[in-house]
């Protein structure tokens, strides 16, 4: 029996089937994400002001407020190929009023997913943005802010526009000092500081993770055969052989 063959396999059998296993599981996840937004799709807009603590996910919802003069721009955003950032402003429903401790105080705010925006490949070079002063009404979806992939550490924030590698809402209340709703709005296209809208629901389809849990089910298959012939492989004595005889003549 060889021992080290069934010792890798024994690591790499079942890590492989719970790969295939955790894929399946994300596909059904996208598939309930993509039912949710589906079913959200042709629902008329609703007042923001009217939810209660927990909206549901992809809703259209309208908010009337105003644009806060803080930007920050969430780094390595590819875009067909193109690197960029997206944009995302706090966004929020009453004028600002100065509290007698001197922070700025009001109902909660929340964060507005603007669009994506071009990058320039000298990193010194911020691209300039434009936000809406007055106030006004927007229009989006929905959404809660999920994680990304971290490849740094976030710069100094000096001033606005600020490039982070996450976005953090507790970050944003520390440096703008007003309350932030857990919930974000991703603006539709045509709103007002709307910049290029690419978000979709899911970034990955439900049909990737099944075909990847596939390769990690026929990945685990192949191991276990070649396991199976290796321990079964019938051996082949070798026959020692005399030297030959002087040929007869």
């Amino acid at each position: 029996m060889n021992w080290k063959l069934w010792c890798v396999a024994a690591v790499l059998f079942p890590l492989m089937l719970g790969l295939g296993i955790w894929q399946l599981q994300r596909a059904d996840e996208k598939r309930a994400a993509l039912d949710l937004f589906h079913e959200q799709m042709d629902q008329p807009a609703q007042n923001w002001n009217a939810f209660s603590q927990k909206p549901s996910a992809y809703v259209k919802v309208f908010a009337k407020g105003h644009y806060l003069d803080q930007d920050w721009l969430l780094d390595n955003q590819i875009e067909n190929g193109q690197f960029g950032y997206r944009i995302y402003t706090p966004f929020c429903f009453m004028k600002l009023q100065e509290s007698t401790a001197g922070r700025l105080s009001q109902n909660p705010c929340l964060l507005v997913d603007r669009g994506w925006v071009a990058g320039d490949l000298d990193r010194k070079i911020l691209p300039i943005l434009q936000r809406p002063e007055e106030s006004l009404e927007i229009a989006g979806r929905t959404d809660r802010l999920t994680s990304t992939i971290v490849l740094g550490d976030n710069e100094p924030l000096a001033e606005s526009p600020y490039r982070v590698q996450q976005v953090q809402l507790e970050q944003i209340t520390t440096m703008t000092g007003v309350s932030l709703s857990p919930w974000i709005i991703h603006l539709m296209p045509g709103q007002p500081g709307v910049y290029q809208q690419t978000w979709q629901p899911v970034v990955m389809g439900p049909e990737k993770h099944v075909g990847y849990a596939v390769q990690w089910f026929a990945m685990a298959t192949v191991l276990a055969g070649l396991v199976l012939w290796r321990q079964f492989k019938p051996e082949h004595s070798v026959r020692e052989t005399s030297e030959p005889s002087d040929p007869v003549i």
